[in-house]
């Protein structure tokens, strides 16, 4: 149904590794594994990837590169048909990490 994310410092001793569940749209993952895009995303990440349904369009992310939310590589690799995913050309959705995101790296370096 998803998949879990966990984060652990290579610099500071912690007592237990926590993870956090998300979500994945495995069934549209599934039901659009005929499309190309798909199928060719899915072999470059190993497997490793979030598919999100946004309206009509089929996003698929690549976990190896980001954390949840902010994902380097996430792409429209389908559209919705009627009732099918169909072929579309692939477009990158531009990452927009937050400035809170760095700033919660620092803190973490600098203060534990």
């Amino acid at each position: 149904d998803g998949f879990l994310e966990g984060y652990e410092s290579l610099a500071i001793e912690e007592s237990e590794l926590r993870f956090t569940a998300y979500s994945s749209d495995t069934g549209a993952l599934r039901d659009a594994s005929n499309v190309w895009a798909v199928a060719r995303l899915r072999w470059f990440a190993r497997d490793f990837v979030k598919a999100t349904v946004d309206g009509d369009r089929l996003l698929i992310s690549d976990l190896r590169m980001g954390h949840e939310p902010n994902y380097v590589f996430t792409h429209v690799a389908a559209v919705r048909g009627n009732p099918h995913w169909l072929e579309t050309p692939t477009e990158l959705i531009t990452a927009s990490f937050e400035d809170r995101a760095l700033a919660q790296m620092w803190q973490r370096i600098w203060s534990e």
